[in-house]
């Protein structure tokens, strides 16, 4: 067994994550063990430690280092190279979030609405040209490969092909005299919503519904399977729609951001930089983090807890008033946070205060959108 194949020593992971949660930083000079610390956060026992795990400490902080280079060198190859036989052959591979959806497609049976993106509704004023607004969708798709790509299996593995091409499904509801009927239009965007996407087909993996009130007065309703987008990605689309479809009423050229890479290449890059130490780490801290932690929130409920899951749930829309934003503001200056981490605090106060729990554990969404060309792209990162 050679040395990368050696798993890292768990004393050795467990200090460096103490002597870095202390403000302390290990770094290698001339392949030697250096640090610098704060006044008073280094001791005689942190140091022996130290000392103790010296050789094991320069193991991980090399591999860590080799990982730095890893990201740019392989998005450099990915500018450089066309992928024309290997990837378009045997796929790409899923990267380590699509194979959670793919995953839990299947084990739903597949087509399952269940892991579609809540439907993202847009009101567009004035005269719209649905021919046109079919052309930019199909822009869209010849630009982010990741929206038209077929997953399967290739030798028991998953495997993406992005860049399927297709026609992007439009539906046209024509609600002429009803644009206060609000049922009948959640009901609408609602249905949209639940359209089923099949992974395995290479079609588009995003639909267009239409709502006509007027000539000049209309909502997109605009639905994605969340294998191929993430809240990141609504906001690269929505800006590109929107180019788009004033660039061809204009006749003039949109000015949109260079796409260098596709979201394959930064699969394939993620599966090459999580090796087996990446894929130990991770794993050891996370163990470690939740050893404790309660498999449920026991909210007091108004009937028992089903038995299966069925994800039934409605969302409750509300405005936070001015004079609420702005303390909301003051507090998150006070502190050097920001808006987001201080609701969330709030959530969790009032979790706790409901469930008498005080463990929790909360999932908040980020972005792992590593380097820079990956920004503009549409994909689930």
């Amino acid at each position: 067994m050679n040395d990368t194949q050696i798993p890292f020593e768990s004393d050795a992971l467990d200090l460096l994550d103490t002597v870095r949660s202390a403000g302390i930083r290990l770094y290698l000079a001339d392949d030697q063990l250096k640090f610098s610390a704060p006044k008073g956060a280094m001791d005689d026992n942190m140091i022996e430690a130290l000392r103790f795990h010296k050789l094991e400490l320069i193991r991980i902080l090399k591999h860590e280092e080799k990982g730095r280079s890893l990201l740019e060198k392989s998005i450099l190859s990915s500018h450089n190279s066309t992928h024309t036989t290997t990837p378009q052959v045997d796929g790409y591979p899923l990267s380590f979030a699509q194979q959670r959806f793919w995953f839990l497609d299947q084990l739903a049976g597949g087509n399952s609405p269940i892991y579609n993106m809540l439907p993202i509704a847009l009101k567009a004023d004035g005269p719209l040209q649905i021919e046109v607004l079919r052309a930019v969708f199909q822009d869209l798709i010849q630009r982010h490969a990741g929206l038209s790509t077929k997953f399967g299996l290739k030798n028991g593995e998953p495997k993406q092909w992005p860049g399927q091409g297709g026609e992007v499904p439009f539906t046209i509801y024509d609600l002429t005299g009803a644009d206060d009927d609000m049922a009948r239009i959640n009901k609408i965007i609602l249905e949209e919503g639940e359209h089923l996407f099949d992974l395995k087909k290479g079609e588009p993996l995003v639909r267009v519904g239409v709502i006509r009130f007027t000539i000049d007065r209309h909502i997109l309703v605009l639905t994605l399977h969340h294998i191929c987008a993430d809240g990141w990605s609504l906001g690269n689309l929505v800006g590109e729609i929107s180019a788009l479809y004033e660039s061809k009423i204009s006749g003039k050229k949109a000015q949109l951001p260079q796409l260098s890479v596709q979201y394959g290449d930064f699969a394939l890059w993620e599966r090459t930089y999580m090796d087996q130490h990446r894929i130990q780490r991770s794993i050891h801290h996370w163990k470690k983090l939740l050893h404790g932690a309660p498999f449920f929130l026991d909210l007091p409920t108004d009937r028992p807890r089903p038995r299966l899951q069925t994800f039934n749930g409605r969302t409750l829309p509300f405005t936070v008033d001015e004079a609420s934003t702005s303390a909301l503001r003051a507090i998150a200056i006070t502190t050097s946070t920001t808006p987001y981490m201080v609701l969330l605090s709030v959530f969790a106060i009032l979790l706790a205060r409901y469930s008498r729990q005080d463990d929790l554990i909360i999932g908040s969404p980020i972005s792992a959108r590593v380097h820079p060309d990956c920004e503009p792209l549409v994909g689930l990162f």
